[in-house]
């Protein structure tokens, strides 16, 4: 995952006078790299690392917005539960994205690069009729699996 495209396009959100906090879910063997680079941007109070958490369904929930800036996924099992939660999702473009992002409708889909990230994101603040369709489309949205998805929705309201 690049975690440093997301540093980096919080530095310009910041820039831009956006007020944020930014949580990033998991680890890696980047983490002190990434820390330094949190610091040497100044973001060390925007940018929080909380590190891998048993229920990230609190984070998520909470969130105005869901931002994954990999280079590859799979099958994204976290796209998948932040379109249950109704997240506005922001991904970059790898190759399988579009199996599961319909740009513009159910979340939107950015270059590879940090400003395309920045820039994506301040269009779902910025744009409430963007947010609000992406957000109703997701309401609607049929995500597979439908079994599967209750019990995760079932554990996150234990």
């Amino acid at each position: 995952k690049r975690f440093d495209r997301a540093v980096e396009a919080a530095k310009i959100l910041k820039d831009r006078g956006i007020d944020f906090i930014w949580v990033l879910l998991g680890r890696g063997n980047l983490e002190n790299e990434l820390k330094k680079l949190v610091k040497s941007l100044g973001l060390e109070k925007e940018f929080i690392l909380i590190g891998v958490k048993a229920n990230p369904y609190p984070y998520i929930n909470n969130a105005d917005i869901f931002v994954q800036t990999s280079d590859n996924e799979g099958k994204s099992m976290v796209i998948d539960e932040a379109k249950i939660l109704e997240k506005p999702i922001v991904v970059t473009n790898y190759m399988t994205v579009r199996d599961v992002i319909r740009d513009g409708e159910n979340g939107v889909v950015a270059d590879f690069t940090p400003e395309s990230v920045a820039e994506k994101i301040m269009m779902i603040i910025n744009d409430s009729s963007l947010k609000d369709r992406i957000i109703s489309n997701l309401k609607h949205e049929t995500i597979g699996n439908e079994n599967e998805i209750e019990k995760y929705i079932s554990l996150w309201r234990k």
